[in-house]
């Protein structure tokens, strides 16, 4: 595989957002054992209604391109079709890396530059220099360049200076702020996480979180064991284990456990509020029934 340094070229653009990769290389081509020949395939079906699709070296795209199964047929697809570098606003994870691992390169801009670059017909990439024409990019993913360096830990932190860790659950950190409801603490701001909190709870019988509140971020369970009982706004549910509880920012809500035997679930909160910042928990009033939750 050649070494991407420079890309220059026509530019092809595909304005779609949501493509998924069923899309780009139809499932009924899958059972084939070679990584060439899939070219002739890409986007079948758009092409039969019509779909021009010149063979450039540049192809724009709409957001999340690359969605749906983790198929590597579909970097193969566009590859042997004769693309090089694909421009996204988002690509999905794994279409992204299959795409790094397949000699095309990813790049992801803001929209006005994808479509600025889309208008323009044609475009020069520069990998060394992370800009394509006057924009420029990150690299969010190891690129086709062989032995490049994306990041360098040193000293147990990453290329920002970050801590890194692997930790076992048995030395996080365990609070208990109610009775019989206890958190193991294992991703915080104070740990060098910039974006998420992240810990365990276990709540026993009887017992549960705050009551009614609100909070000023998003916040989800994912039940491991036993079963929790959510109650948001009038509505109350039951999660059994392997379930996820998505509780948006001023959603109001609590968990409680009136099973039998101990619920454990996972806590994700995005964004952490900023130390100094007001009470996790707010307390609400519901004017619906007149109930006083502080």
């Amino acid at each position: 595989m050649d070494p991407v340094t420079v890309i220059e070229g026509g530019v092809t653009d595909l304005p779609h957002d949501d493509v998924d990769t069923d899309q780009i290389i139809p499932a009924k081509y899958l059972k084939r054992v070679e990584r060439t020949g899939y070219g002739e395939f890409l986007f079948e079906e758009w092409r039969k209604r019509g779909l021009e699709l010149p063979p450039n070296p540049i192809l724009v795209t709409g957001a999340n391109f690359g969605s749906g199964s983790s198929r590597e047929h579909a970097a193969w697809a566009i590859a042997d079709y004769g693309f090089r570098a694909l421009i996204s606003p988002r690509f999905a994870d794994i279409f992204r890396n299959n795409c790094t691992k397949n000699g095309l390169l990813p790049i992801e801009l803001a929209p006005e530059e994808c479509a600025a670059i889309a208008e323009r017909g044609k475009a020069r990439v520069d990998l060394e220099a992370q800009t394509v024409d006057e924009f420029h990019f990150e690299v969010l993913a190891p690129s086709p360049m062989p032995n490049q360096t994306v990041m360098t830990p040193t000293d147990a932190t990453d290329a920002g200076g970050r801590p890194y860790a692997v930790r076992p659950l048995a030395q996080a950190d365990v609070e208990e702020p109610l009775p019989g409801f206890t958190m193991q603490r294992l991703l915080r701001r104070a740990d060098g996480s910039e974006a998420v909190s992240l810990y365990i709870g276990s709540v026993q019988t009887g017992a549960g979180g705050p009551k009614t509140h609100v909070h000023p971020f998003d916040q989800f369970y994912f039940v491991l064991d036993g079963r929790m009982n959510v109650e948001i706004g009038f509505e109350h549910f039951v999660a059994d284990p392997f379930t996820l509880v998505v509780l948006p920012a001023g959603v109001p809500h609590r968990q409680f456990n009136e099973a039998a035997e101990t619920e454990r679930h996972i806590t994700l909160i995005a964004p952490e509020p900023m130390p100094g910042d007001a009470a996790w928990d707010v307390g609400v009033t519901l004017t619906a029934t007149g109930e006083v939750h502080a």
